[in-house]
């Protein structure tokens, strides 16, 4: 069977170039991502402030205190055993979780330091923890050991 020149695409050519060109641009999509700039800040601000709410709901659930433990670069949380603070039970909470270069942790001067929430979900400190996030500190993340809430630096 001989096929005429002028006939086209057939049906499996047309289906093998859409299928290339759904990979080149799915991989685009992968390695451009939303790790760029404001949306990295966006979303990892979103996620600490779910944690950190996840945190207190566990404290208050188990009775016993939980940590916040952070660095410029990273942060997780730690509970009270009998042993003392350990990482946190729940894996999620209690694995260190570093943050992209676009985000950075800090309070006042500080670039690390841990901050406990009682039982009662009360500051053992006595003040609410209140980090400056990204670049120049652009904004705050504040958690009263109830619940986190974002707002714009000074």
């Amino acid at each position: 069977m001989s096929r005429d020149g002028a006939a086209g695409l057939t049906l499996v050519e047309v289906l093998v170039v859409l299928v290339l060109i759904a990979t080149v641009a799915g991989a685009v999509g992968l390695n451009l991502g939303p790790g760029r700039g404001e949306a990295t800040l966006d979303s990892e601000l979103a996620l600490l402030r779910a944690r950190m709410e996840r945190a207190s709901d566990e404290a208050l659930l188990a009775g016993t205190p939980v940590a916040f433990a952070w660095s410029g670069t990273g942060y997780r949380f730690l509970g009270w055993t009998a042993a003392g603070w350990a990482p946190h039970r729940v894996e999620i909470l209690g694995t260190p979780h570093e943050l992209p270069d676009a985000v950075r942790l800090r309070q006042e001067d500080a670039r690390e330091g841990v901050f406990v929430v009682t039982a009662q979900l009360l500051p053992a400190q006595g003040t609410p923890l209140v980090l400056s996030v990204g670049e120049g500190g652009a904004e705050r993340l504040v958690w009263d050991g109830a619940s986190a809430r974002r707002e714009p630096a000074p």
